[in-house]
């Protein structure tokens, strides 16, 4: 398992392949995945994001998860408190969107944001500090779900 720390602003991220992990993904999402592009120039990020999405499926994830930020956040003096899900990837299962929800739940003092076109999926019960955000492009023909933020592509 493998967060990523982006040392310019203090935040930890977390990724899963591009493409294979968007259930929501659109036409013109698809097309112009900037995230595919990271993974086609550098073979690491590939690799990492796919050794994620294997550890996202395992029954642990969550538990694993808390672990690892835990271990993270207590060495890094620069954390800021924020943390990015998905710089690539989405919620591909209800199952995974609830390890996220207990992740979050842990950590009451850290922000968590996701963009997700996931639009199928239960958002109910998302604790304070995990931000989501429904993502739009011109293509999206499931609006998401009323009561979040709207992110228009």
């Amino acid at each position: 398992m493998r967060l990523n720390k982006k040392n310019y602003g203090g935040l930890l991220m977390w990724s899963l392949p591009a493409r294979k992990t968007c259930p929501g993904s659109t036409k013109i999402c698809a097309t112009h995945c900037r995230a595919t592009r990271a993974e086609q120039t550098s073979p690491t990020v590939l690799s990492n994001r796919q050794r994620n999405f294997i550890d996202s499926k395992k029954e642990n994830f969550a538990d694993d998860m808390i672990f690892l930020i835990n271990k993270t956040v207590k060495r890094w003096e620069k954390f800021n408190n924020f943390f990015r899900i998905h710089e690539a990837g989405d919620f591909y299962s209800q199952d995974y969107l609830d390890d996220w929800k207990k992740i979050a739940s842990a950590f009451p003092n850290i922000k968590f944001l996701a963009f997700t076109k996931s639009f199928h999926l239960n958002f109910r019960n998302i604790p304070a500090n995990l931000q989501i955000v429904m993502s739009i492009m011109p293509d999206t023909k499931n609006m998401p779900l009323k009561g979040f933020p709207k992110a228009y592509t």
